[in-house]
């Protein structure tokens, strides 16, 4: 089976920058909807050939056969995305029946993330995040799933001036939808559409005397923010599978009157079995993000374009239990307001628990 996260896995970062002693505090980059949404390596990964059934040599003067397509069970992405094989479904008669023990997926992730922006005139700021993800994906008979994810975040920002600025708990709720394109139209390759929401389930944080929090620290948007995302999947070589991910987010302005920086990501990705039970992966993920919006006027020093590197390993300890990790290097930024991400790490665990 799949994962997607078409869930979410973090919270929104908000509006309405403070004032330090000599000028507005710098916004971050992360005052965008890239930071509410689940990472690409948790959306979808290929299915490891390790579940598959042995695959008999051929003679020494035999045509290469075509590679194994793959099996239902999935070595990485926590829980949000039909699993299909990558070569299409089976037929119906070799379908077993649904049931709600063999749909249910079900995970956990934790992220960190460390961001440095401003400039010498208004001065420099840094913020920390920690994120846990807990989702579950249910595969519905057909080709579609839905799934359900709930982020826990704690934000840490220090300003110019001084000024230190935290929140914690619940983030924006994310629910999401996916079809298995490869089902509909027998495609030989993996094609998934995914549409996803956000919900503002997460409260605008304010400060004693009523004004809201910094944006880069606020644990939600306040508002419903839609997604939508396309993923393309194929067997490359016997072990080597490669898969594209690309997606886009937007949200309307939020109660602080600030509108967030629309986001495009776009995720190849090549992975590689090396033993039965051991998945390598190497990404290049990009991500583009436009300018955001205070009270409808354009906020020149958010947004810009980020390019890094990420290797990834996943383990699939038993066909219910997998651990995954991984960590992102940014080795292209060219992000606005002097904004620069750090290298961040992540980690999951995705669980079926076959009852």
């Amino acid at each position: 089976m799949k994962y997607t996260s078409s869930s979410t896995l973090l919270v929104l970062l908000a509006t309405l920058s403070l004032v330090s002693v000599i000028a507005p505090a710098p916004r971050a980059n992360a005052c965008s909807l890239h930071s509410s949404t689940p990472p690409m390596h948790l959306q979808s990964t290929p299915p490891p050939e390790s579940a598959a059934e042995p695959e008999p040599e051929a003679p020494a003067n035999a045509e290469l056969a075509a590679p194994p397509t793959g099996t239902e069970a999935e070595a990485e992405a926590p829980p949000e995305s039909g699993a299909e094989p990558l070569a299409g479904p089976a037929s119906e008669a070799e379908a077993p029946r649904w049931s709600l023990a063999r749909s249910l997926q079900l995970g956990l992730s934790a992220r960190t993330r460390n961001l440095r922006f401003g400039d010498e005139e208004r001065g420099h700021a840094e913020l920390s995040e920690y994120t846990l993800l807990l989702g579950a994906r249910v595969q519905l008979p057909g080709p579609v799933g839905v799934g359900l994810s709930l982020p826990l975040a704690r934000r840490g920002l220090s300003l110019p001036n001084g000024a230190r600025e935290r929140t914690s708990g619940l983030g924006d709720v994310g629910l999401q939808a996916d079809l298995a394109l490869q089902t509909l139209w027998e495609l030989p390759f993996r094609a998934e559409l995914q549409l996803g929401l956000l919900l503002p389930t997460a409260p605008m944080s304010t400060r004693g005397d009523g004004e809201y929090l910094h944006p880069d620290v606020q644990p939600g948007a306040g508002v419903f923010a839609p997604r939508a995302g396309l993923l393309l999947g194929a067997r490359a070589a016997r072990r080597v599978d490669l898969l594209l991910q690309t997606d886009v987010i937007w949200a309307p302005e939020s109660p602080d009157g600030v509108q967030r920086s629309a986001t495009l990501r776009v995720d190849p990705a090549l992975y590689l079995q090396t033993l039965p039970d051991l998945r390598l992966a190497l990404a290049l993920p990009l991500r583009h993000e436009w300018e955001a919006r205070s009270s409808g006027q354009l906020e020149a020093l958010t947004g810009g374009t980020l390019l890094s590197v990420e290797p990834r390993l996943s383990w699939s300890m038993t066909r219910q239990l997998t651990l995954l990790g991984g960590v992102s290097i940014p080795v292209v930024q060219a992000l606005r307001g002097g904004a620069r991400e750090r290298v961040s790490a992540f980690a999951a665990i995705q669980f079926l628990p076959s009852f």
